[in-house]
């Protein structure tokens, strides 16, 4: 029987637990009881919202942001009908984060069954979420109007959204990539995408994975950012190891946590993996016990990357 994989530092847990919580338990308690949330166009070229999340009487001048997209296969969902980005957007922000849930550029059924129309979606909609990231690097150096700490910011997803947010992070060069990935790239933008706010930074500190997964697993090299994972070991719709999505439909292979754990563990320091043995897809999404184990293990991994 599988068990949950913690790649963590212990010691680096208990000198930032005591850090980070200030007395009143921020980051890892519900301090806040409130939350509000503000509709923000991110990218003006293609008429993008996202939804910005913010514990309501924060006086902190510099805060951690949270970053995350929804589920759907592309083709289907919106920034605010993911109950899980919804909830993880909720607590976090009562944890003392900034939390962003994202719409991002959809597609049709049948082009997600057609492999060049798919990988164009996909990438398309990495585009997208890397203008969101430049949105508050753009804030943080104009208006300020959200207080981020660009030192902390993290990025990920849940499902697809997981998946747009993997080629994210473990994509660094076009000269890393097939050629056919690096024409896809090339005709969504290049690396920085075509989705607005250029000029400010893409980086990001680390990675929320629950159900995502990548198309080649050499992406994750040498030095890669820790990423927090979550899968079951049944997953057909995000393959646990690597296959091709939605149960084969979808023409464009991907791999999953079966087989991105051994390129995780060898290549980032402090990551954390969670298998839910014989669960498939997203099955925290209808069983509060299990969404409370991410909760909780997402919340730890984020007090020990939140370090300023």
């Amino acid at each position: 029987m599988k068990k949950v994989v913690f790649i963590v530092i212990f010691a680096a847990i208990f000198q930032l637990v005591n850090a980070q919580n200030c007395g009143n338990g921020r980051y890892k308690n519900l301090v806040f009881n409130n939350v509000t949330i503000d509709s923000v166009t991110y990218s003006t070229p293609y008429g993008l919202k996202m939804d910005i999340y913010q514990p309501a009487g924060d006086t902190l001048s510099a805060r951690p942001v949270i970053i995350l997209a929804h589920g759907g296969s592309f083709t289907t969902g919106t920034r605010n009908n993911d109950l899980t980005i919804d909830s993880l957007c909720m607590n976090f922000a009562r944890r003392g984060y900034v939390t962003a849930s994202i719409d991002y550029r959809l597609a049709s059924v049948l082009n997600m069954i057609d492999s060049v129309q798919a990988l164009t979606e996909i990438f398309n909609a990495i585009s997208d979420g890397k203008a969101a990231v430049r949105y508050f690097y753009k804030d943080a150096r104009t208006l300020n109007s959200y207080k981020i700490d660009t030192n902390n910011v993290f990025i990920g997803g849940n499902s697809v959204g997981a998946l747009l947010f993997m080629h994210y992070a473990y994509i660094d060069s076009l000269a890393e990539c097939p050629s056919d990935i690096q024409t896809f790239i090339n005709s969504t933008g290049g690396l920085a995408g075509n989705s607005g706010n250029a000029g400010y930074s893409n980086n990001f500190k680390a990675v929320i994975n629950l159900a995502g997964g990548l198309n080649v697993p050499g992406f994750i090299g040498p030095g890669s950012k820790p990423v927090v994972s979550a899968q079951g070991d049944a997953d057909a719709v995000i393959p646990y190891d690597c296959g091709y999505p939605l149960n084969g439909l979808m023409p464009v292979r991907m791999c999953g946590l079966g087989s991105l754990e051994s390129f995780i563990t060898a290549n980032t320091t402090g990551s954390v993996s969670m298998i839910f043995p014989g669960d498939g897809h997203i099955p925290w999404a209808n069983n509060a016990a299990k969404f409370t184990r991410v909760d909780t293990v997402v919340r730890d991994f984020l007090l020990v990357s939140n370090v300023g």
